[in-house]
């Protein structure tokens, strides 16, 4: 084992530089890539919200794995919210937070309805205007972050 002139092992001071460089570069990452990684999380909240309505208007009811699938993207945008506390005055921030609000009482209104035939029948003619909604908060969102 090699040491340096006080004792200490060189490869251990290696591998805490390079722990330090590697946290250093993920948080300059996530700072830098922030318009970057709230455009994927729109992507991907748009796209499942809109895959799950045209296959409740395709006729199918949304079976518990369609939920989870929904509801997973909405759990890591809630996270990626929580990671970026420090922009939450940002008017891209804010308006997600209002997207997610919408993306998440769409996902109750699914799950809430797919076991009475009754509800889902008086759900399915909202599904248009909940559609348009989420793409106009979307929208809304890419709009602030544009003018940031």
């Amino acid at each position: 084992m090699k040491r340096d002139g006080d004792g200490r092992d060189r490869r251990l001071i290696g591998a805490r530089w390079a722990l330090a460089f590697a946290l250093l570069s993920a948080a300059s990452c996530l700072w830098r890539g922030y318009e970057r990684i709230l455009t994927i999380h729109l992507d991907v909240l748009e796209s499942t919200a809109f895959k799950m309505i045209d296959k409740a208007l395709g006729g199918k009811r949304l079976a518990p794995n369609d939920l989870t699938e929904m509801i997973y993207p909405l759990q890591k945008a809630r996270q990626f919210v929580r990671q970026n506390l420090d922009r939450r005055e940002l008017e891209s921030m804010r308006r997600f937070g209002e997207l997610l609000d919408a993306y998440q009482a769409l996902t109750d209104q699914l799950d809430a309805a797919r076991g009475d035939p009754q509800r889902w029948q008086g759900l399915l003619g909202t599904l248009p205007a909940g559609r348009a909604d989420i793409a106009a908060r979307t929208e809304k969102v890419r709009a602030a972050l544009r003018s940031e």
